[in-house]
């Protein structure tokens, strides 16, 4: 980044919204990978920790399908995100519950 001032407040803005993002839909999608692996087997620290270990992995591996087919654009990544978003709404949501559960 080589913006300065207003411009470089709205783009930490734009990095840390979207690492949210990313963070939350690998909570998610993890969340529902090990759902159907070990249903049950996990307490609920371990499962919010290997969701969003797994989840990140298996957004990586979509990513690098899209380069292998040659669509490797941010405007494909978006779509490939807001897929994924929508997809696991009901297991980011279950996460942040679990989390904010954990918190109080």
């Amino acid at each position: 980044m080589t913006a300065t001032g207003f411009r470089a407040t709205i783009d930490s803005f734009f990095a840390i919204g979207l690492f949210t993002a990313v963070l939350l839909i690998s909570l998610g999608l993890g969340k529902l990978t090990i759902e159907r692996i070990v249903p049950g087997l996990l307490s609920d620290g371990e499962v919010l920790i290997y969701s969003s270990l797994l989840g990140l992995g298996l957004i990586a591996y979509q990513i690098l399908l899209l380069g292998l087919i040659g669509v490797l654009k941010p405007i494909s990544i978006g779509f490939l995100l807001a897929g994924n978003a929508i997809a696991v709404r009901n297991g980011i949501l279950d996460s942040l519950n679990l989390m904010l559960a954990k918190i109080r």
